[in-house]
């Protein structure tokens, strides 16, 4: 009998922690994707889709590449392999990703690799990036010799498969609102906002039934 309210109780706190993952407060969202920086900075650095920032944007260019076979673009799961610089002179890297699998799109399979190139290798860590996790949206532009990789929508994965964008949380985009009002702060004055910063602390499977297409 105790043998069994020992299995219970690990159960039910299971439980209790996997909804507390479904909901982790504005707090604990901003520690997350402090803990997870060295895995996330060297992401802001990589093009195209500097056009992408709001969800509506990036609905339409999901919708676009279905629509049109020959717009290649997939959403998918990737361990990064490697990263090195492409010169000393600080012209960027080279990031291998292996996909392990692929959520949605036309193009790439699992066990393919793809390869992205940085415009700028800063911050990278060799150590940390090695074994990362990421969900990426990719294109299929491999006749440059690289892959393209949409930075605002990509993000890193946790062991948990919460996602951490690079850009940071909610609280980020609150301080960056609130900057972008006060002319007096020196802060450039965007006219968007980097909506992917919402989806820092969700869930994998949150973000593919909000965003992804059938």
């Amino acid at each position: 009998m105790k043998r069994f309210y020992r299995l219970l109780t690990g159960f039910i706190s299971l439980l209790l922690t996997s909804c507390t993952l479904l909901n982790l407060s504005e707090q604990a969202t901003h520690e997350l994707c402090q803990t997870h920086s060295d895995n996330l900075q060297w992401m802001r650095y990589v093009s195209p889709g500097y056009s992408y920032f709001s969800r509506n944007a990036l609905r339409d260019l999901l919708r676009q590449a279905q629509e049109n076979s020959s717009h290649k673009l997939a959403y998918c799961v990737v361990t990064a392999v490697q990263a090195e610089p492409v010169s000393a002179e600080n012209e960027g890297a080279l990031v291998t990703f292996a996909v392990d699998e692929v959520l949605w799109g036309n193009c790439y399979s699992a066990g393919d690799t793809a390869v992205v190139r940085t415009l700028n290798h800063a911050g990278m860590d060799q150590d940390f990036l090695q074994g990362s996790r990421y969900l990426v949206l990719l294109g299929d532009d491999a006749y440059s010799g690289y892959h393209s990789m949409y930075g605002p929508w990509s993000f890193y994965l946790t062991e948990d498969n919460l996602l951490v964008s690079p850009f940071g949380c909610a609280v980020e985009e609150q301080e960056a609102v609130t900057a972008s009002q006060n002319p007096a702060s020196g802060e450039i004055q965007w006219d968007w906002s980097i909506e992917a910063r919402y989806y820092t602390g969700k869930t994998l499977e949150e973000f593919c039934a909000d965003l992804l297409p059938d």
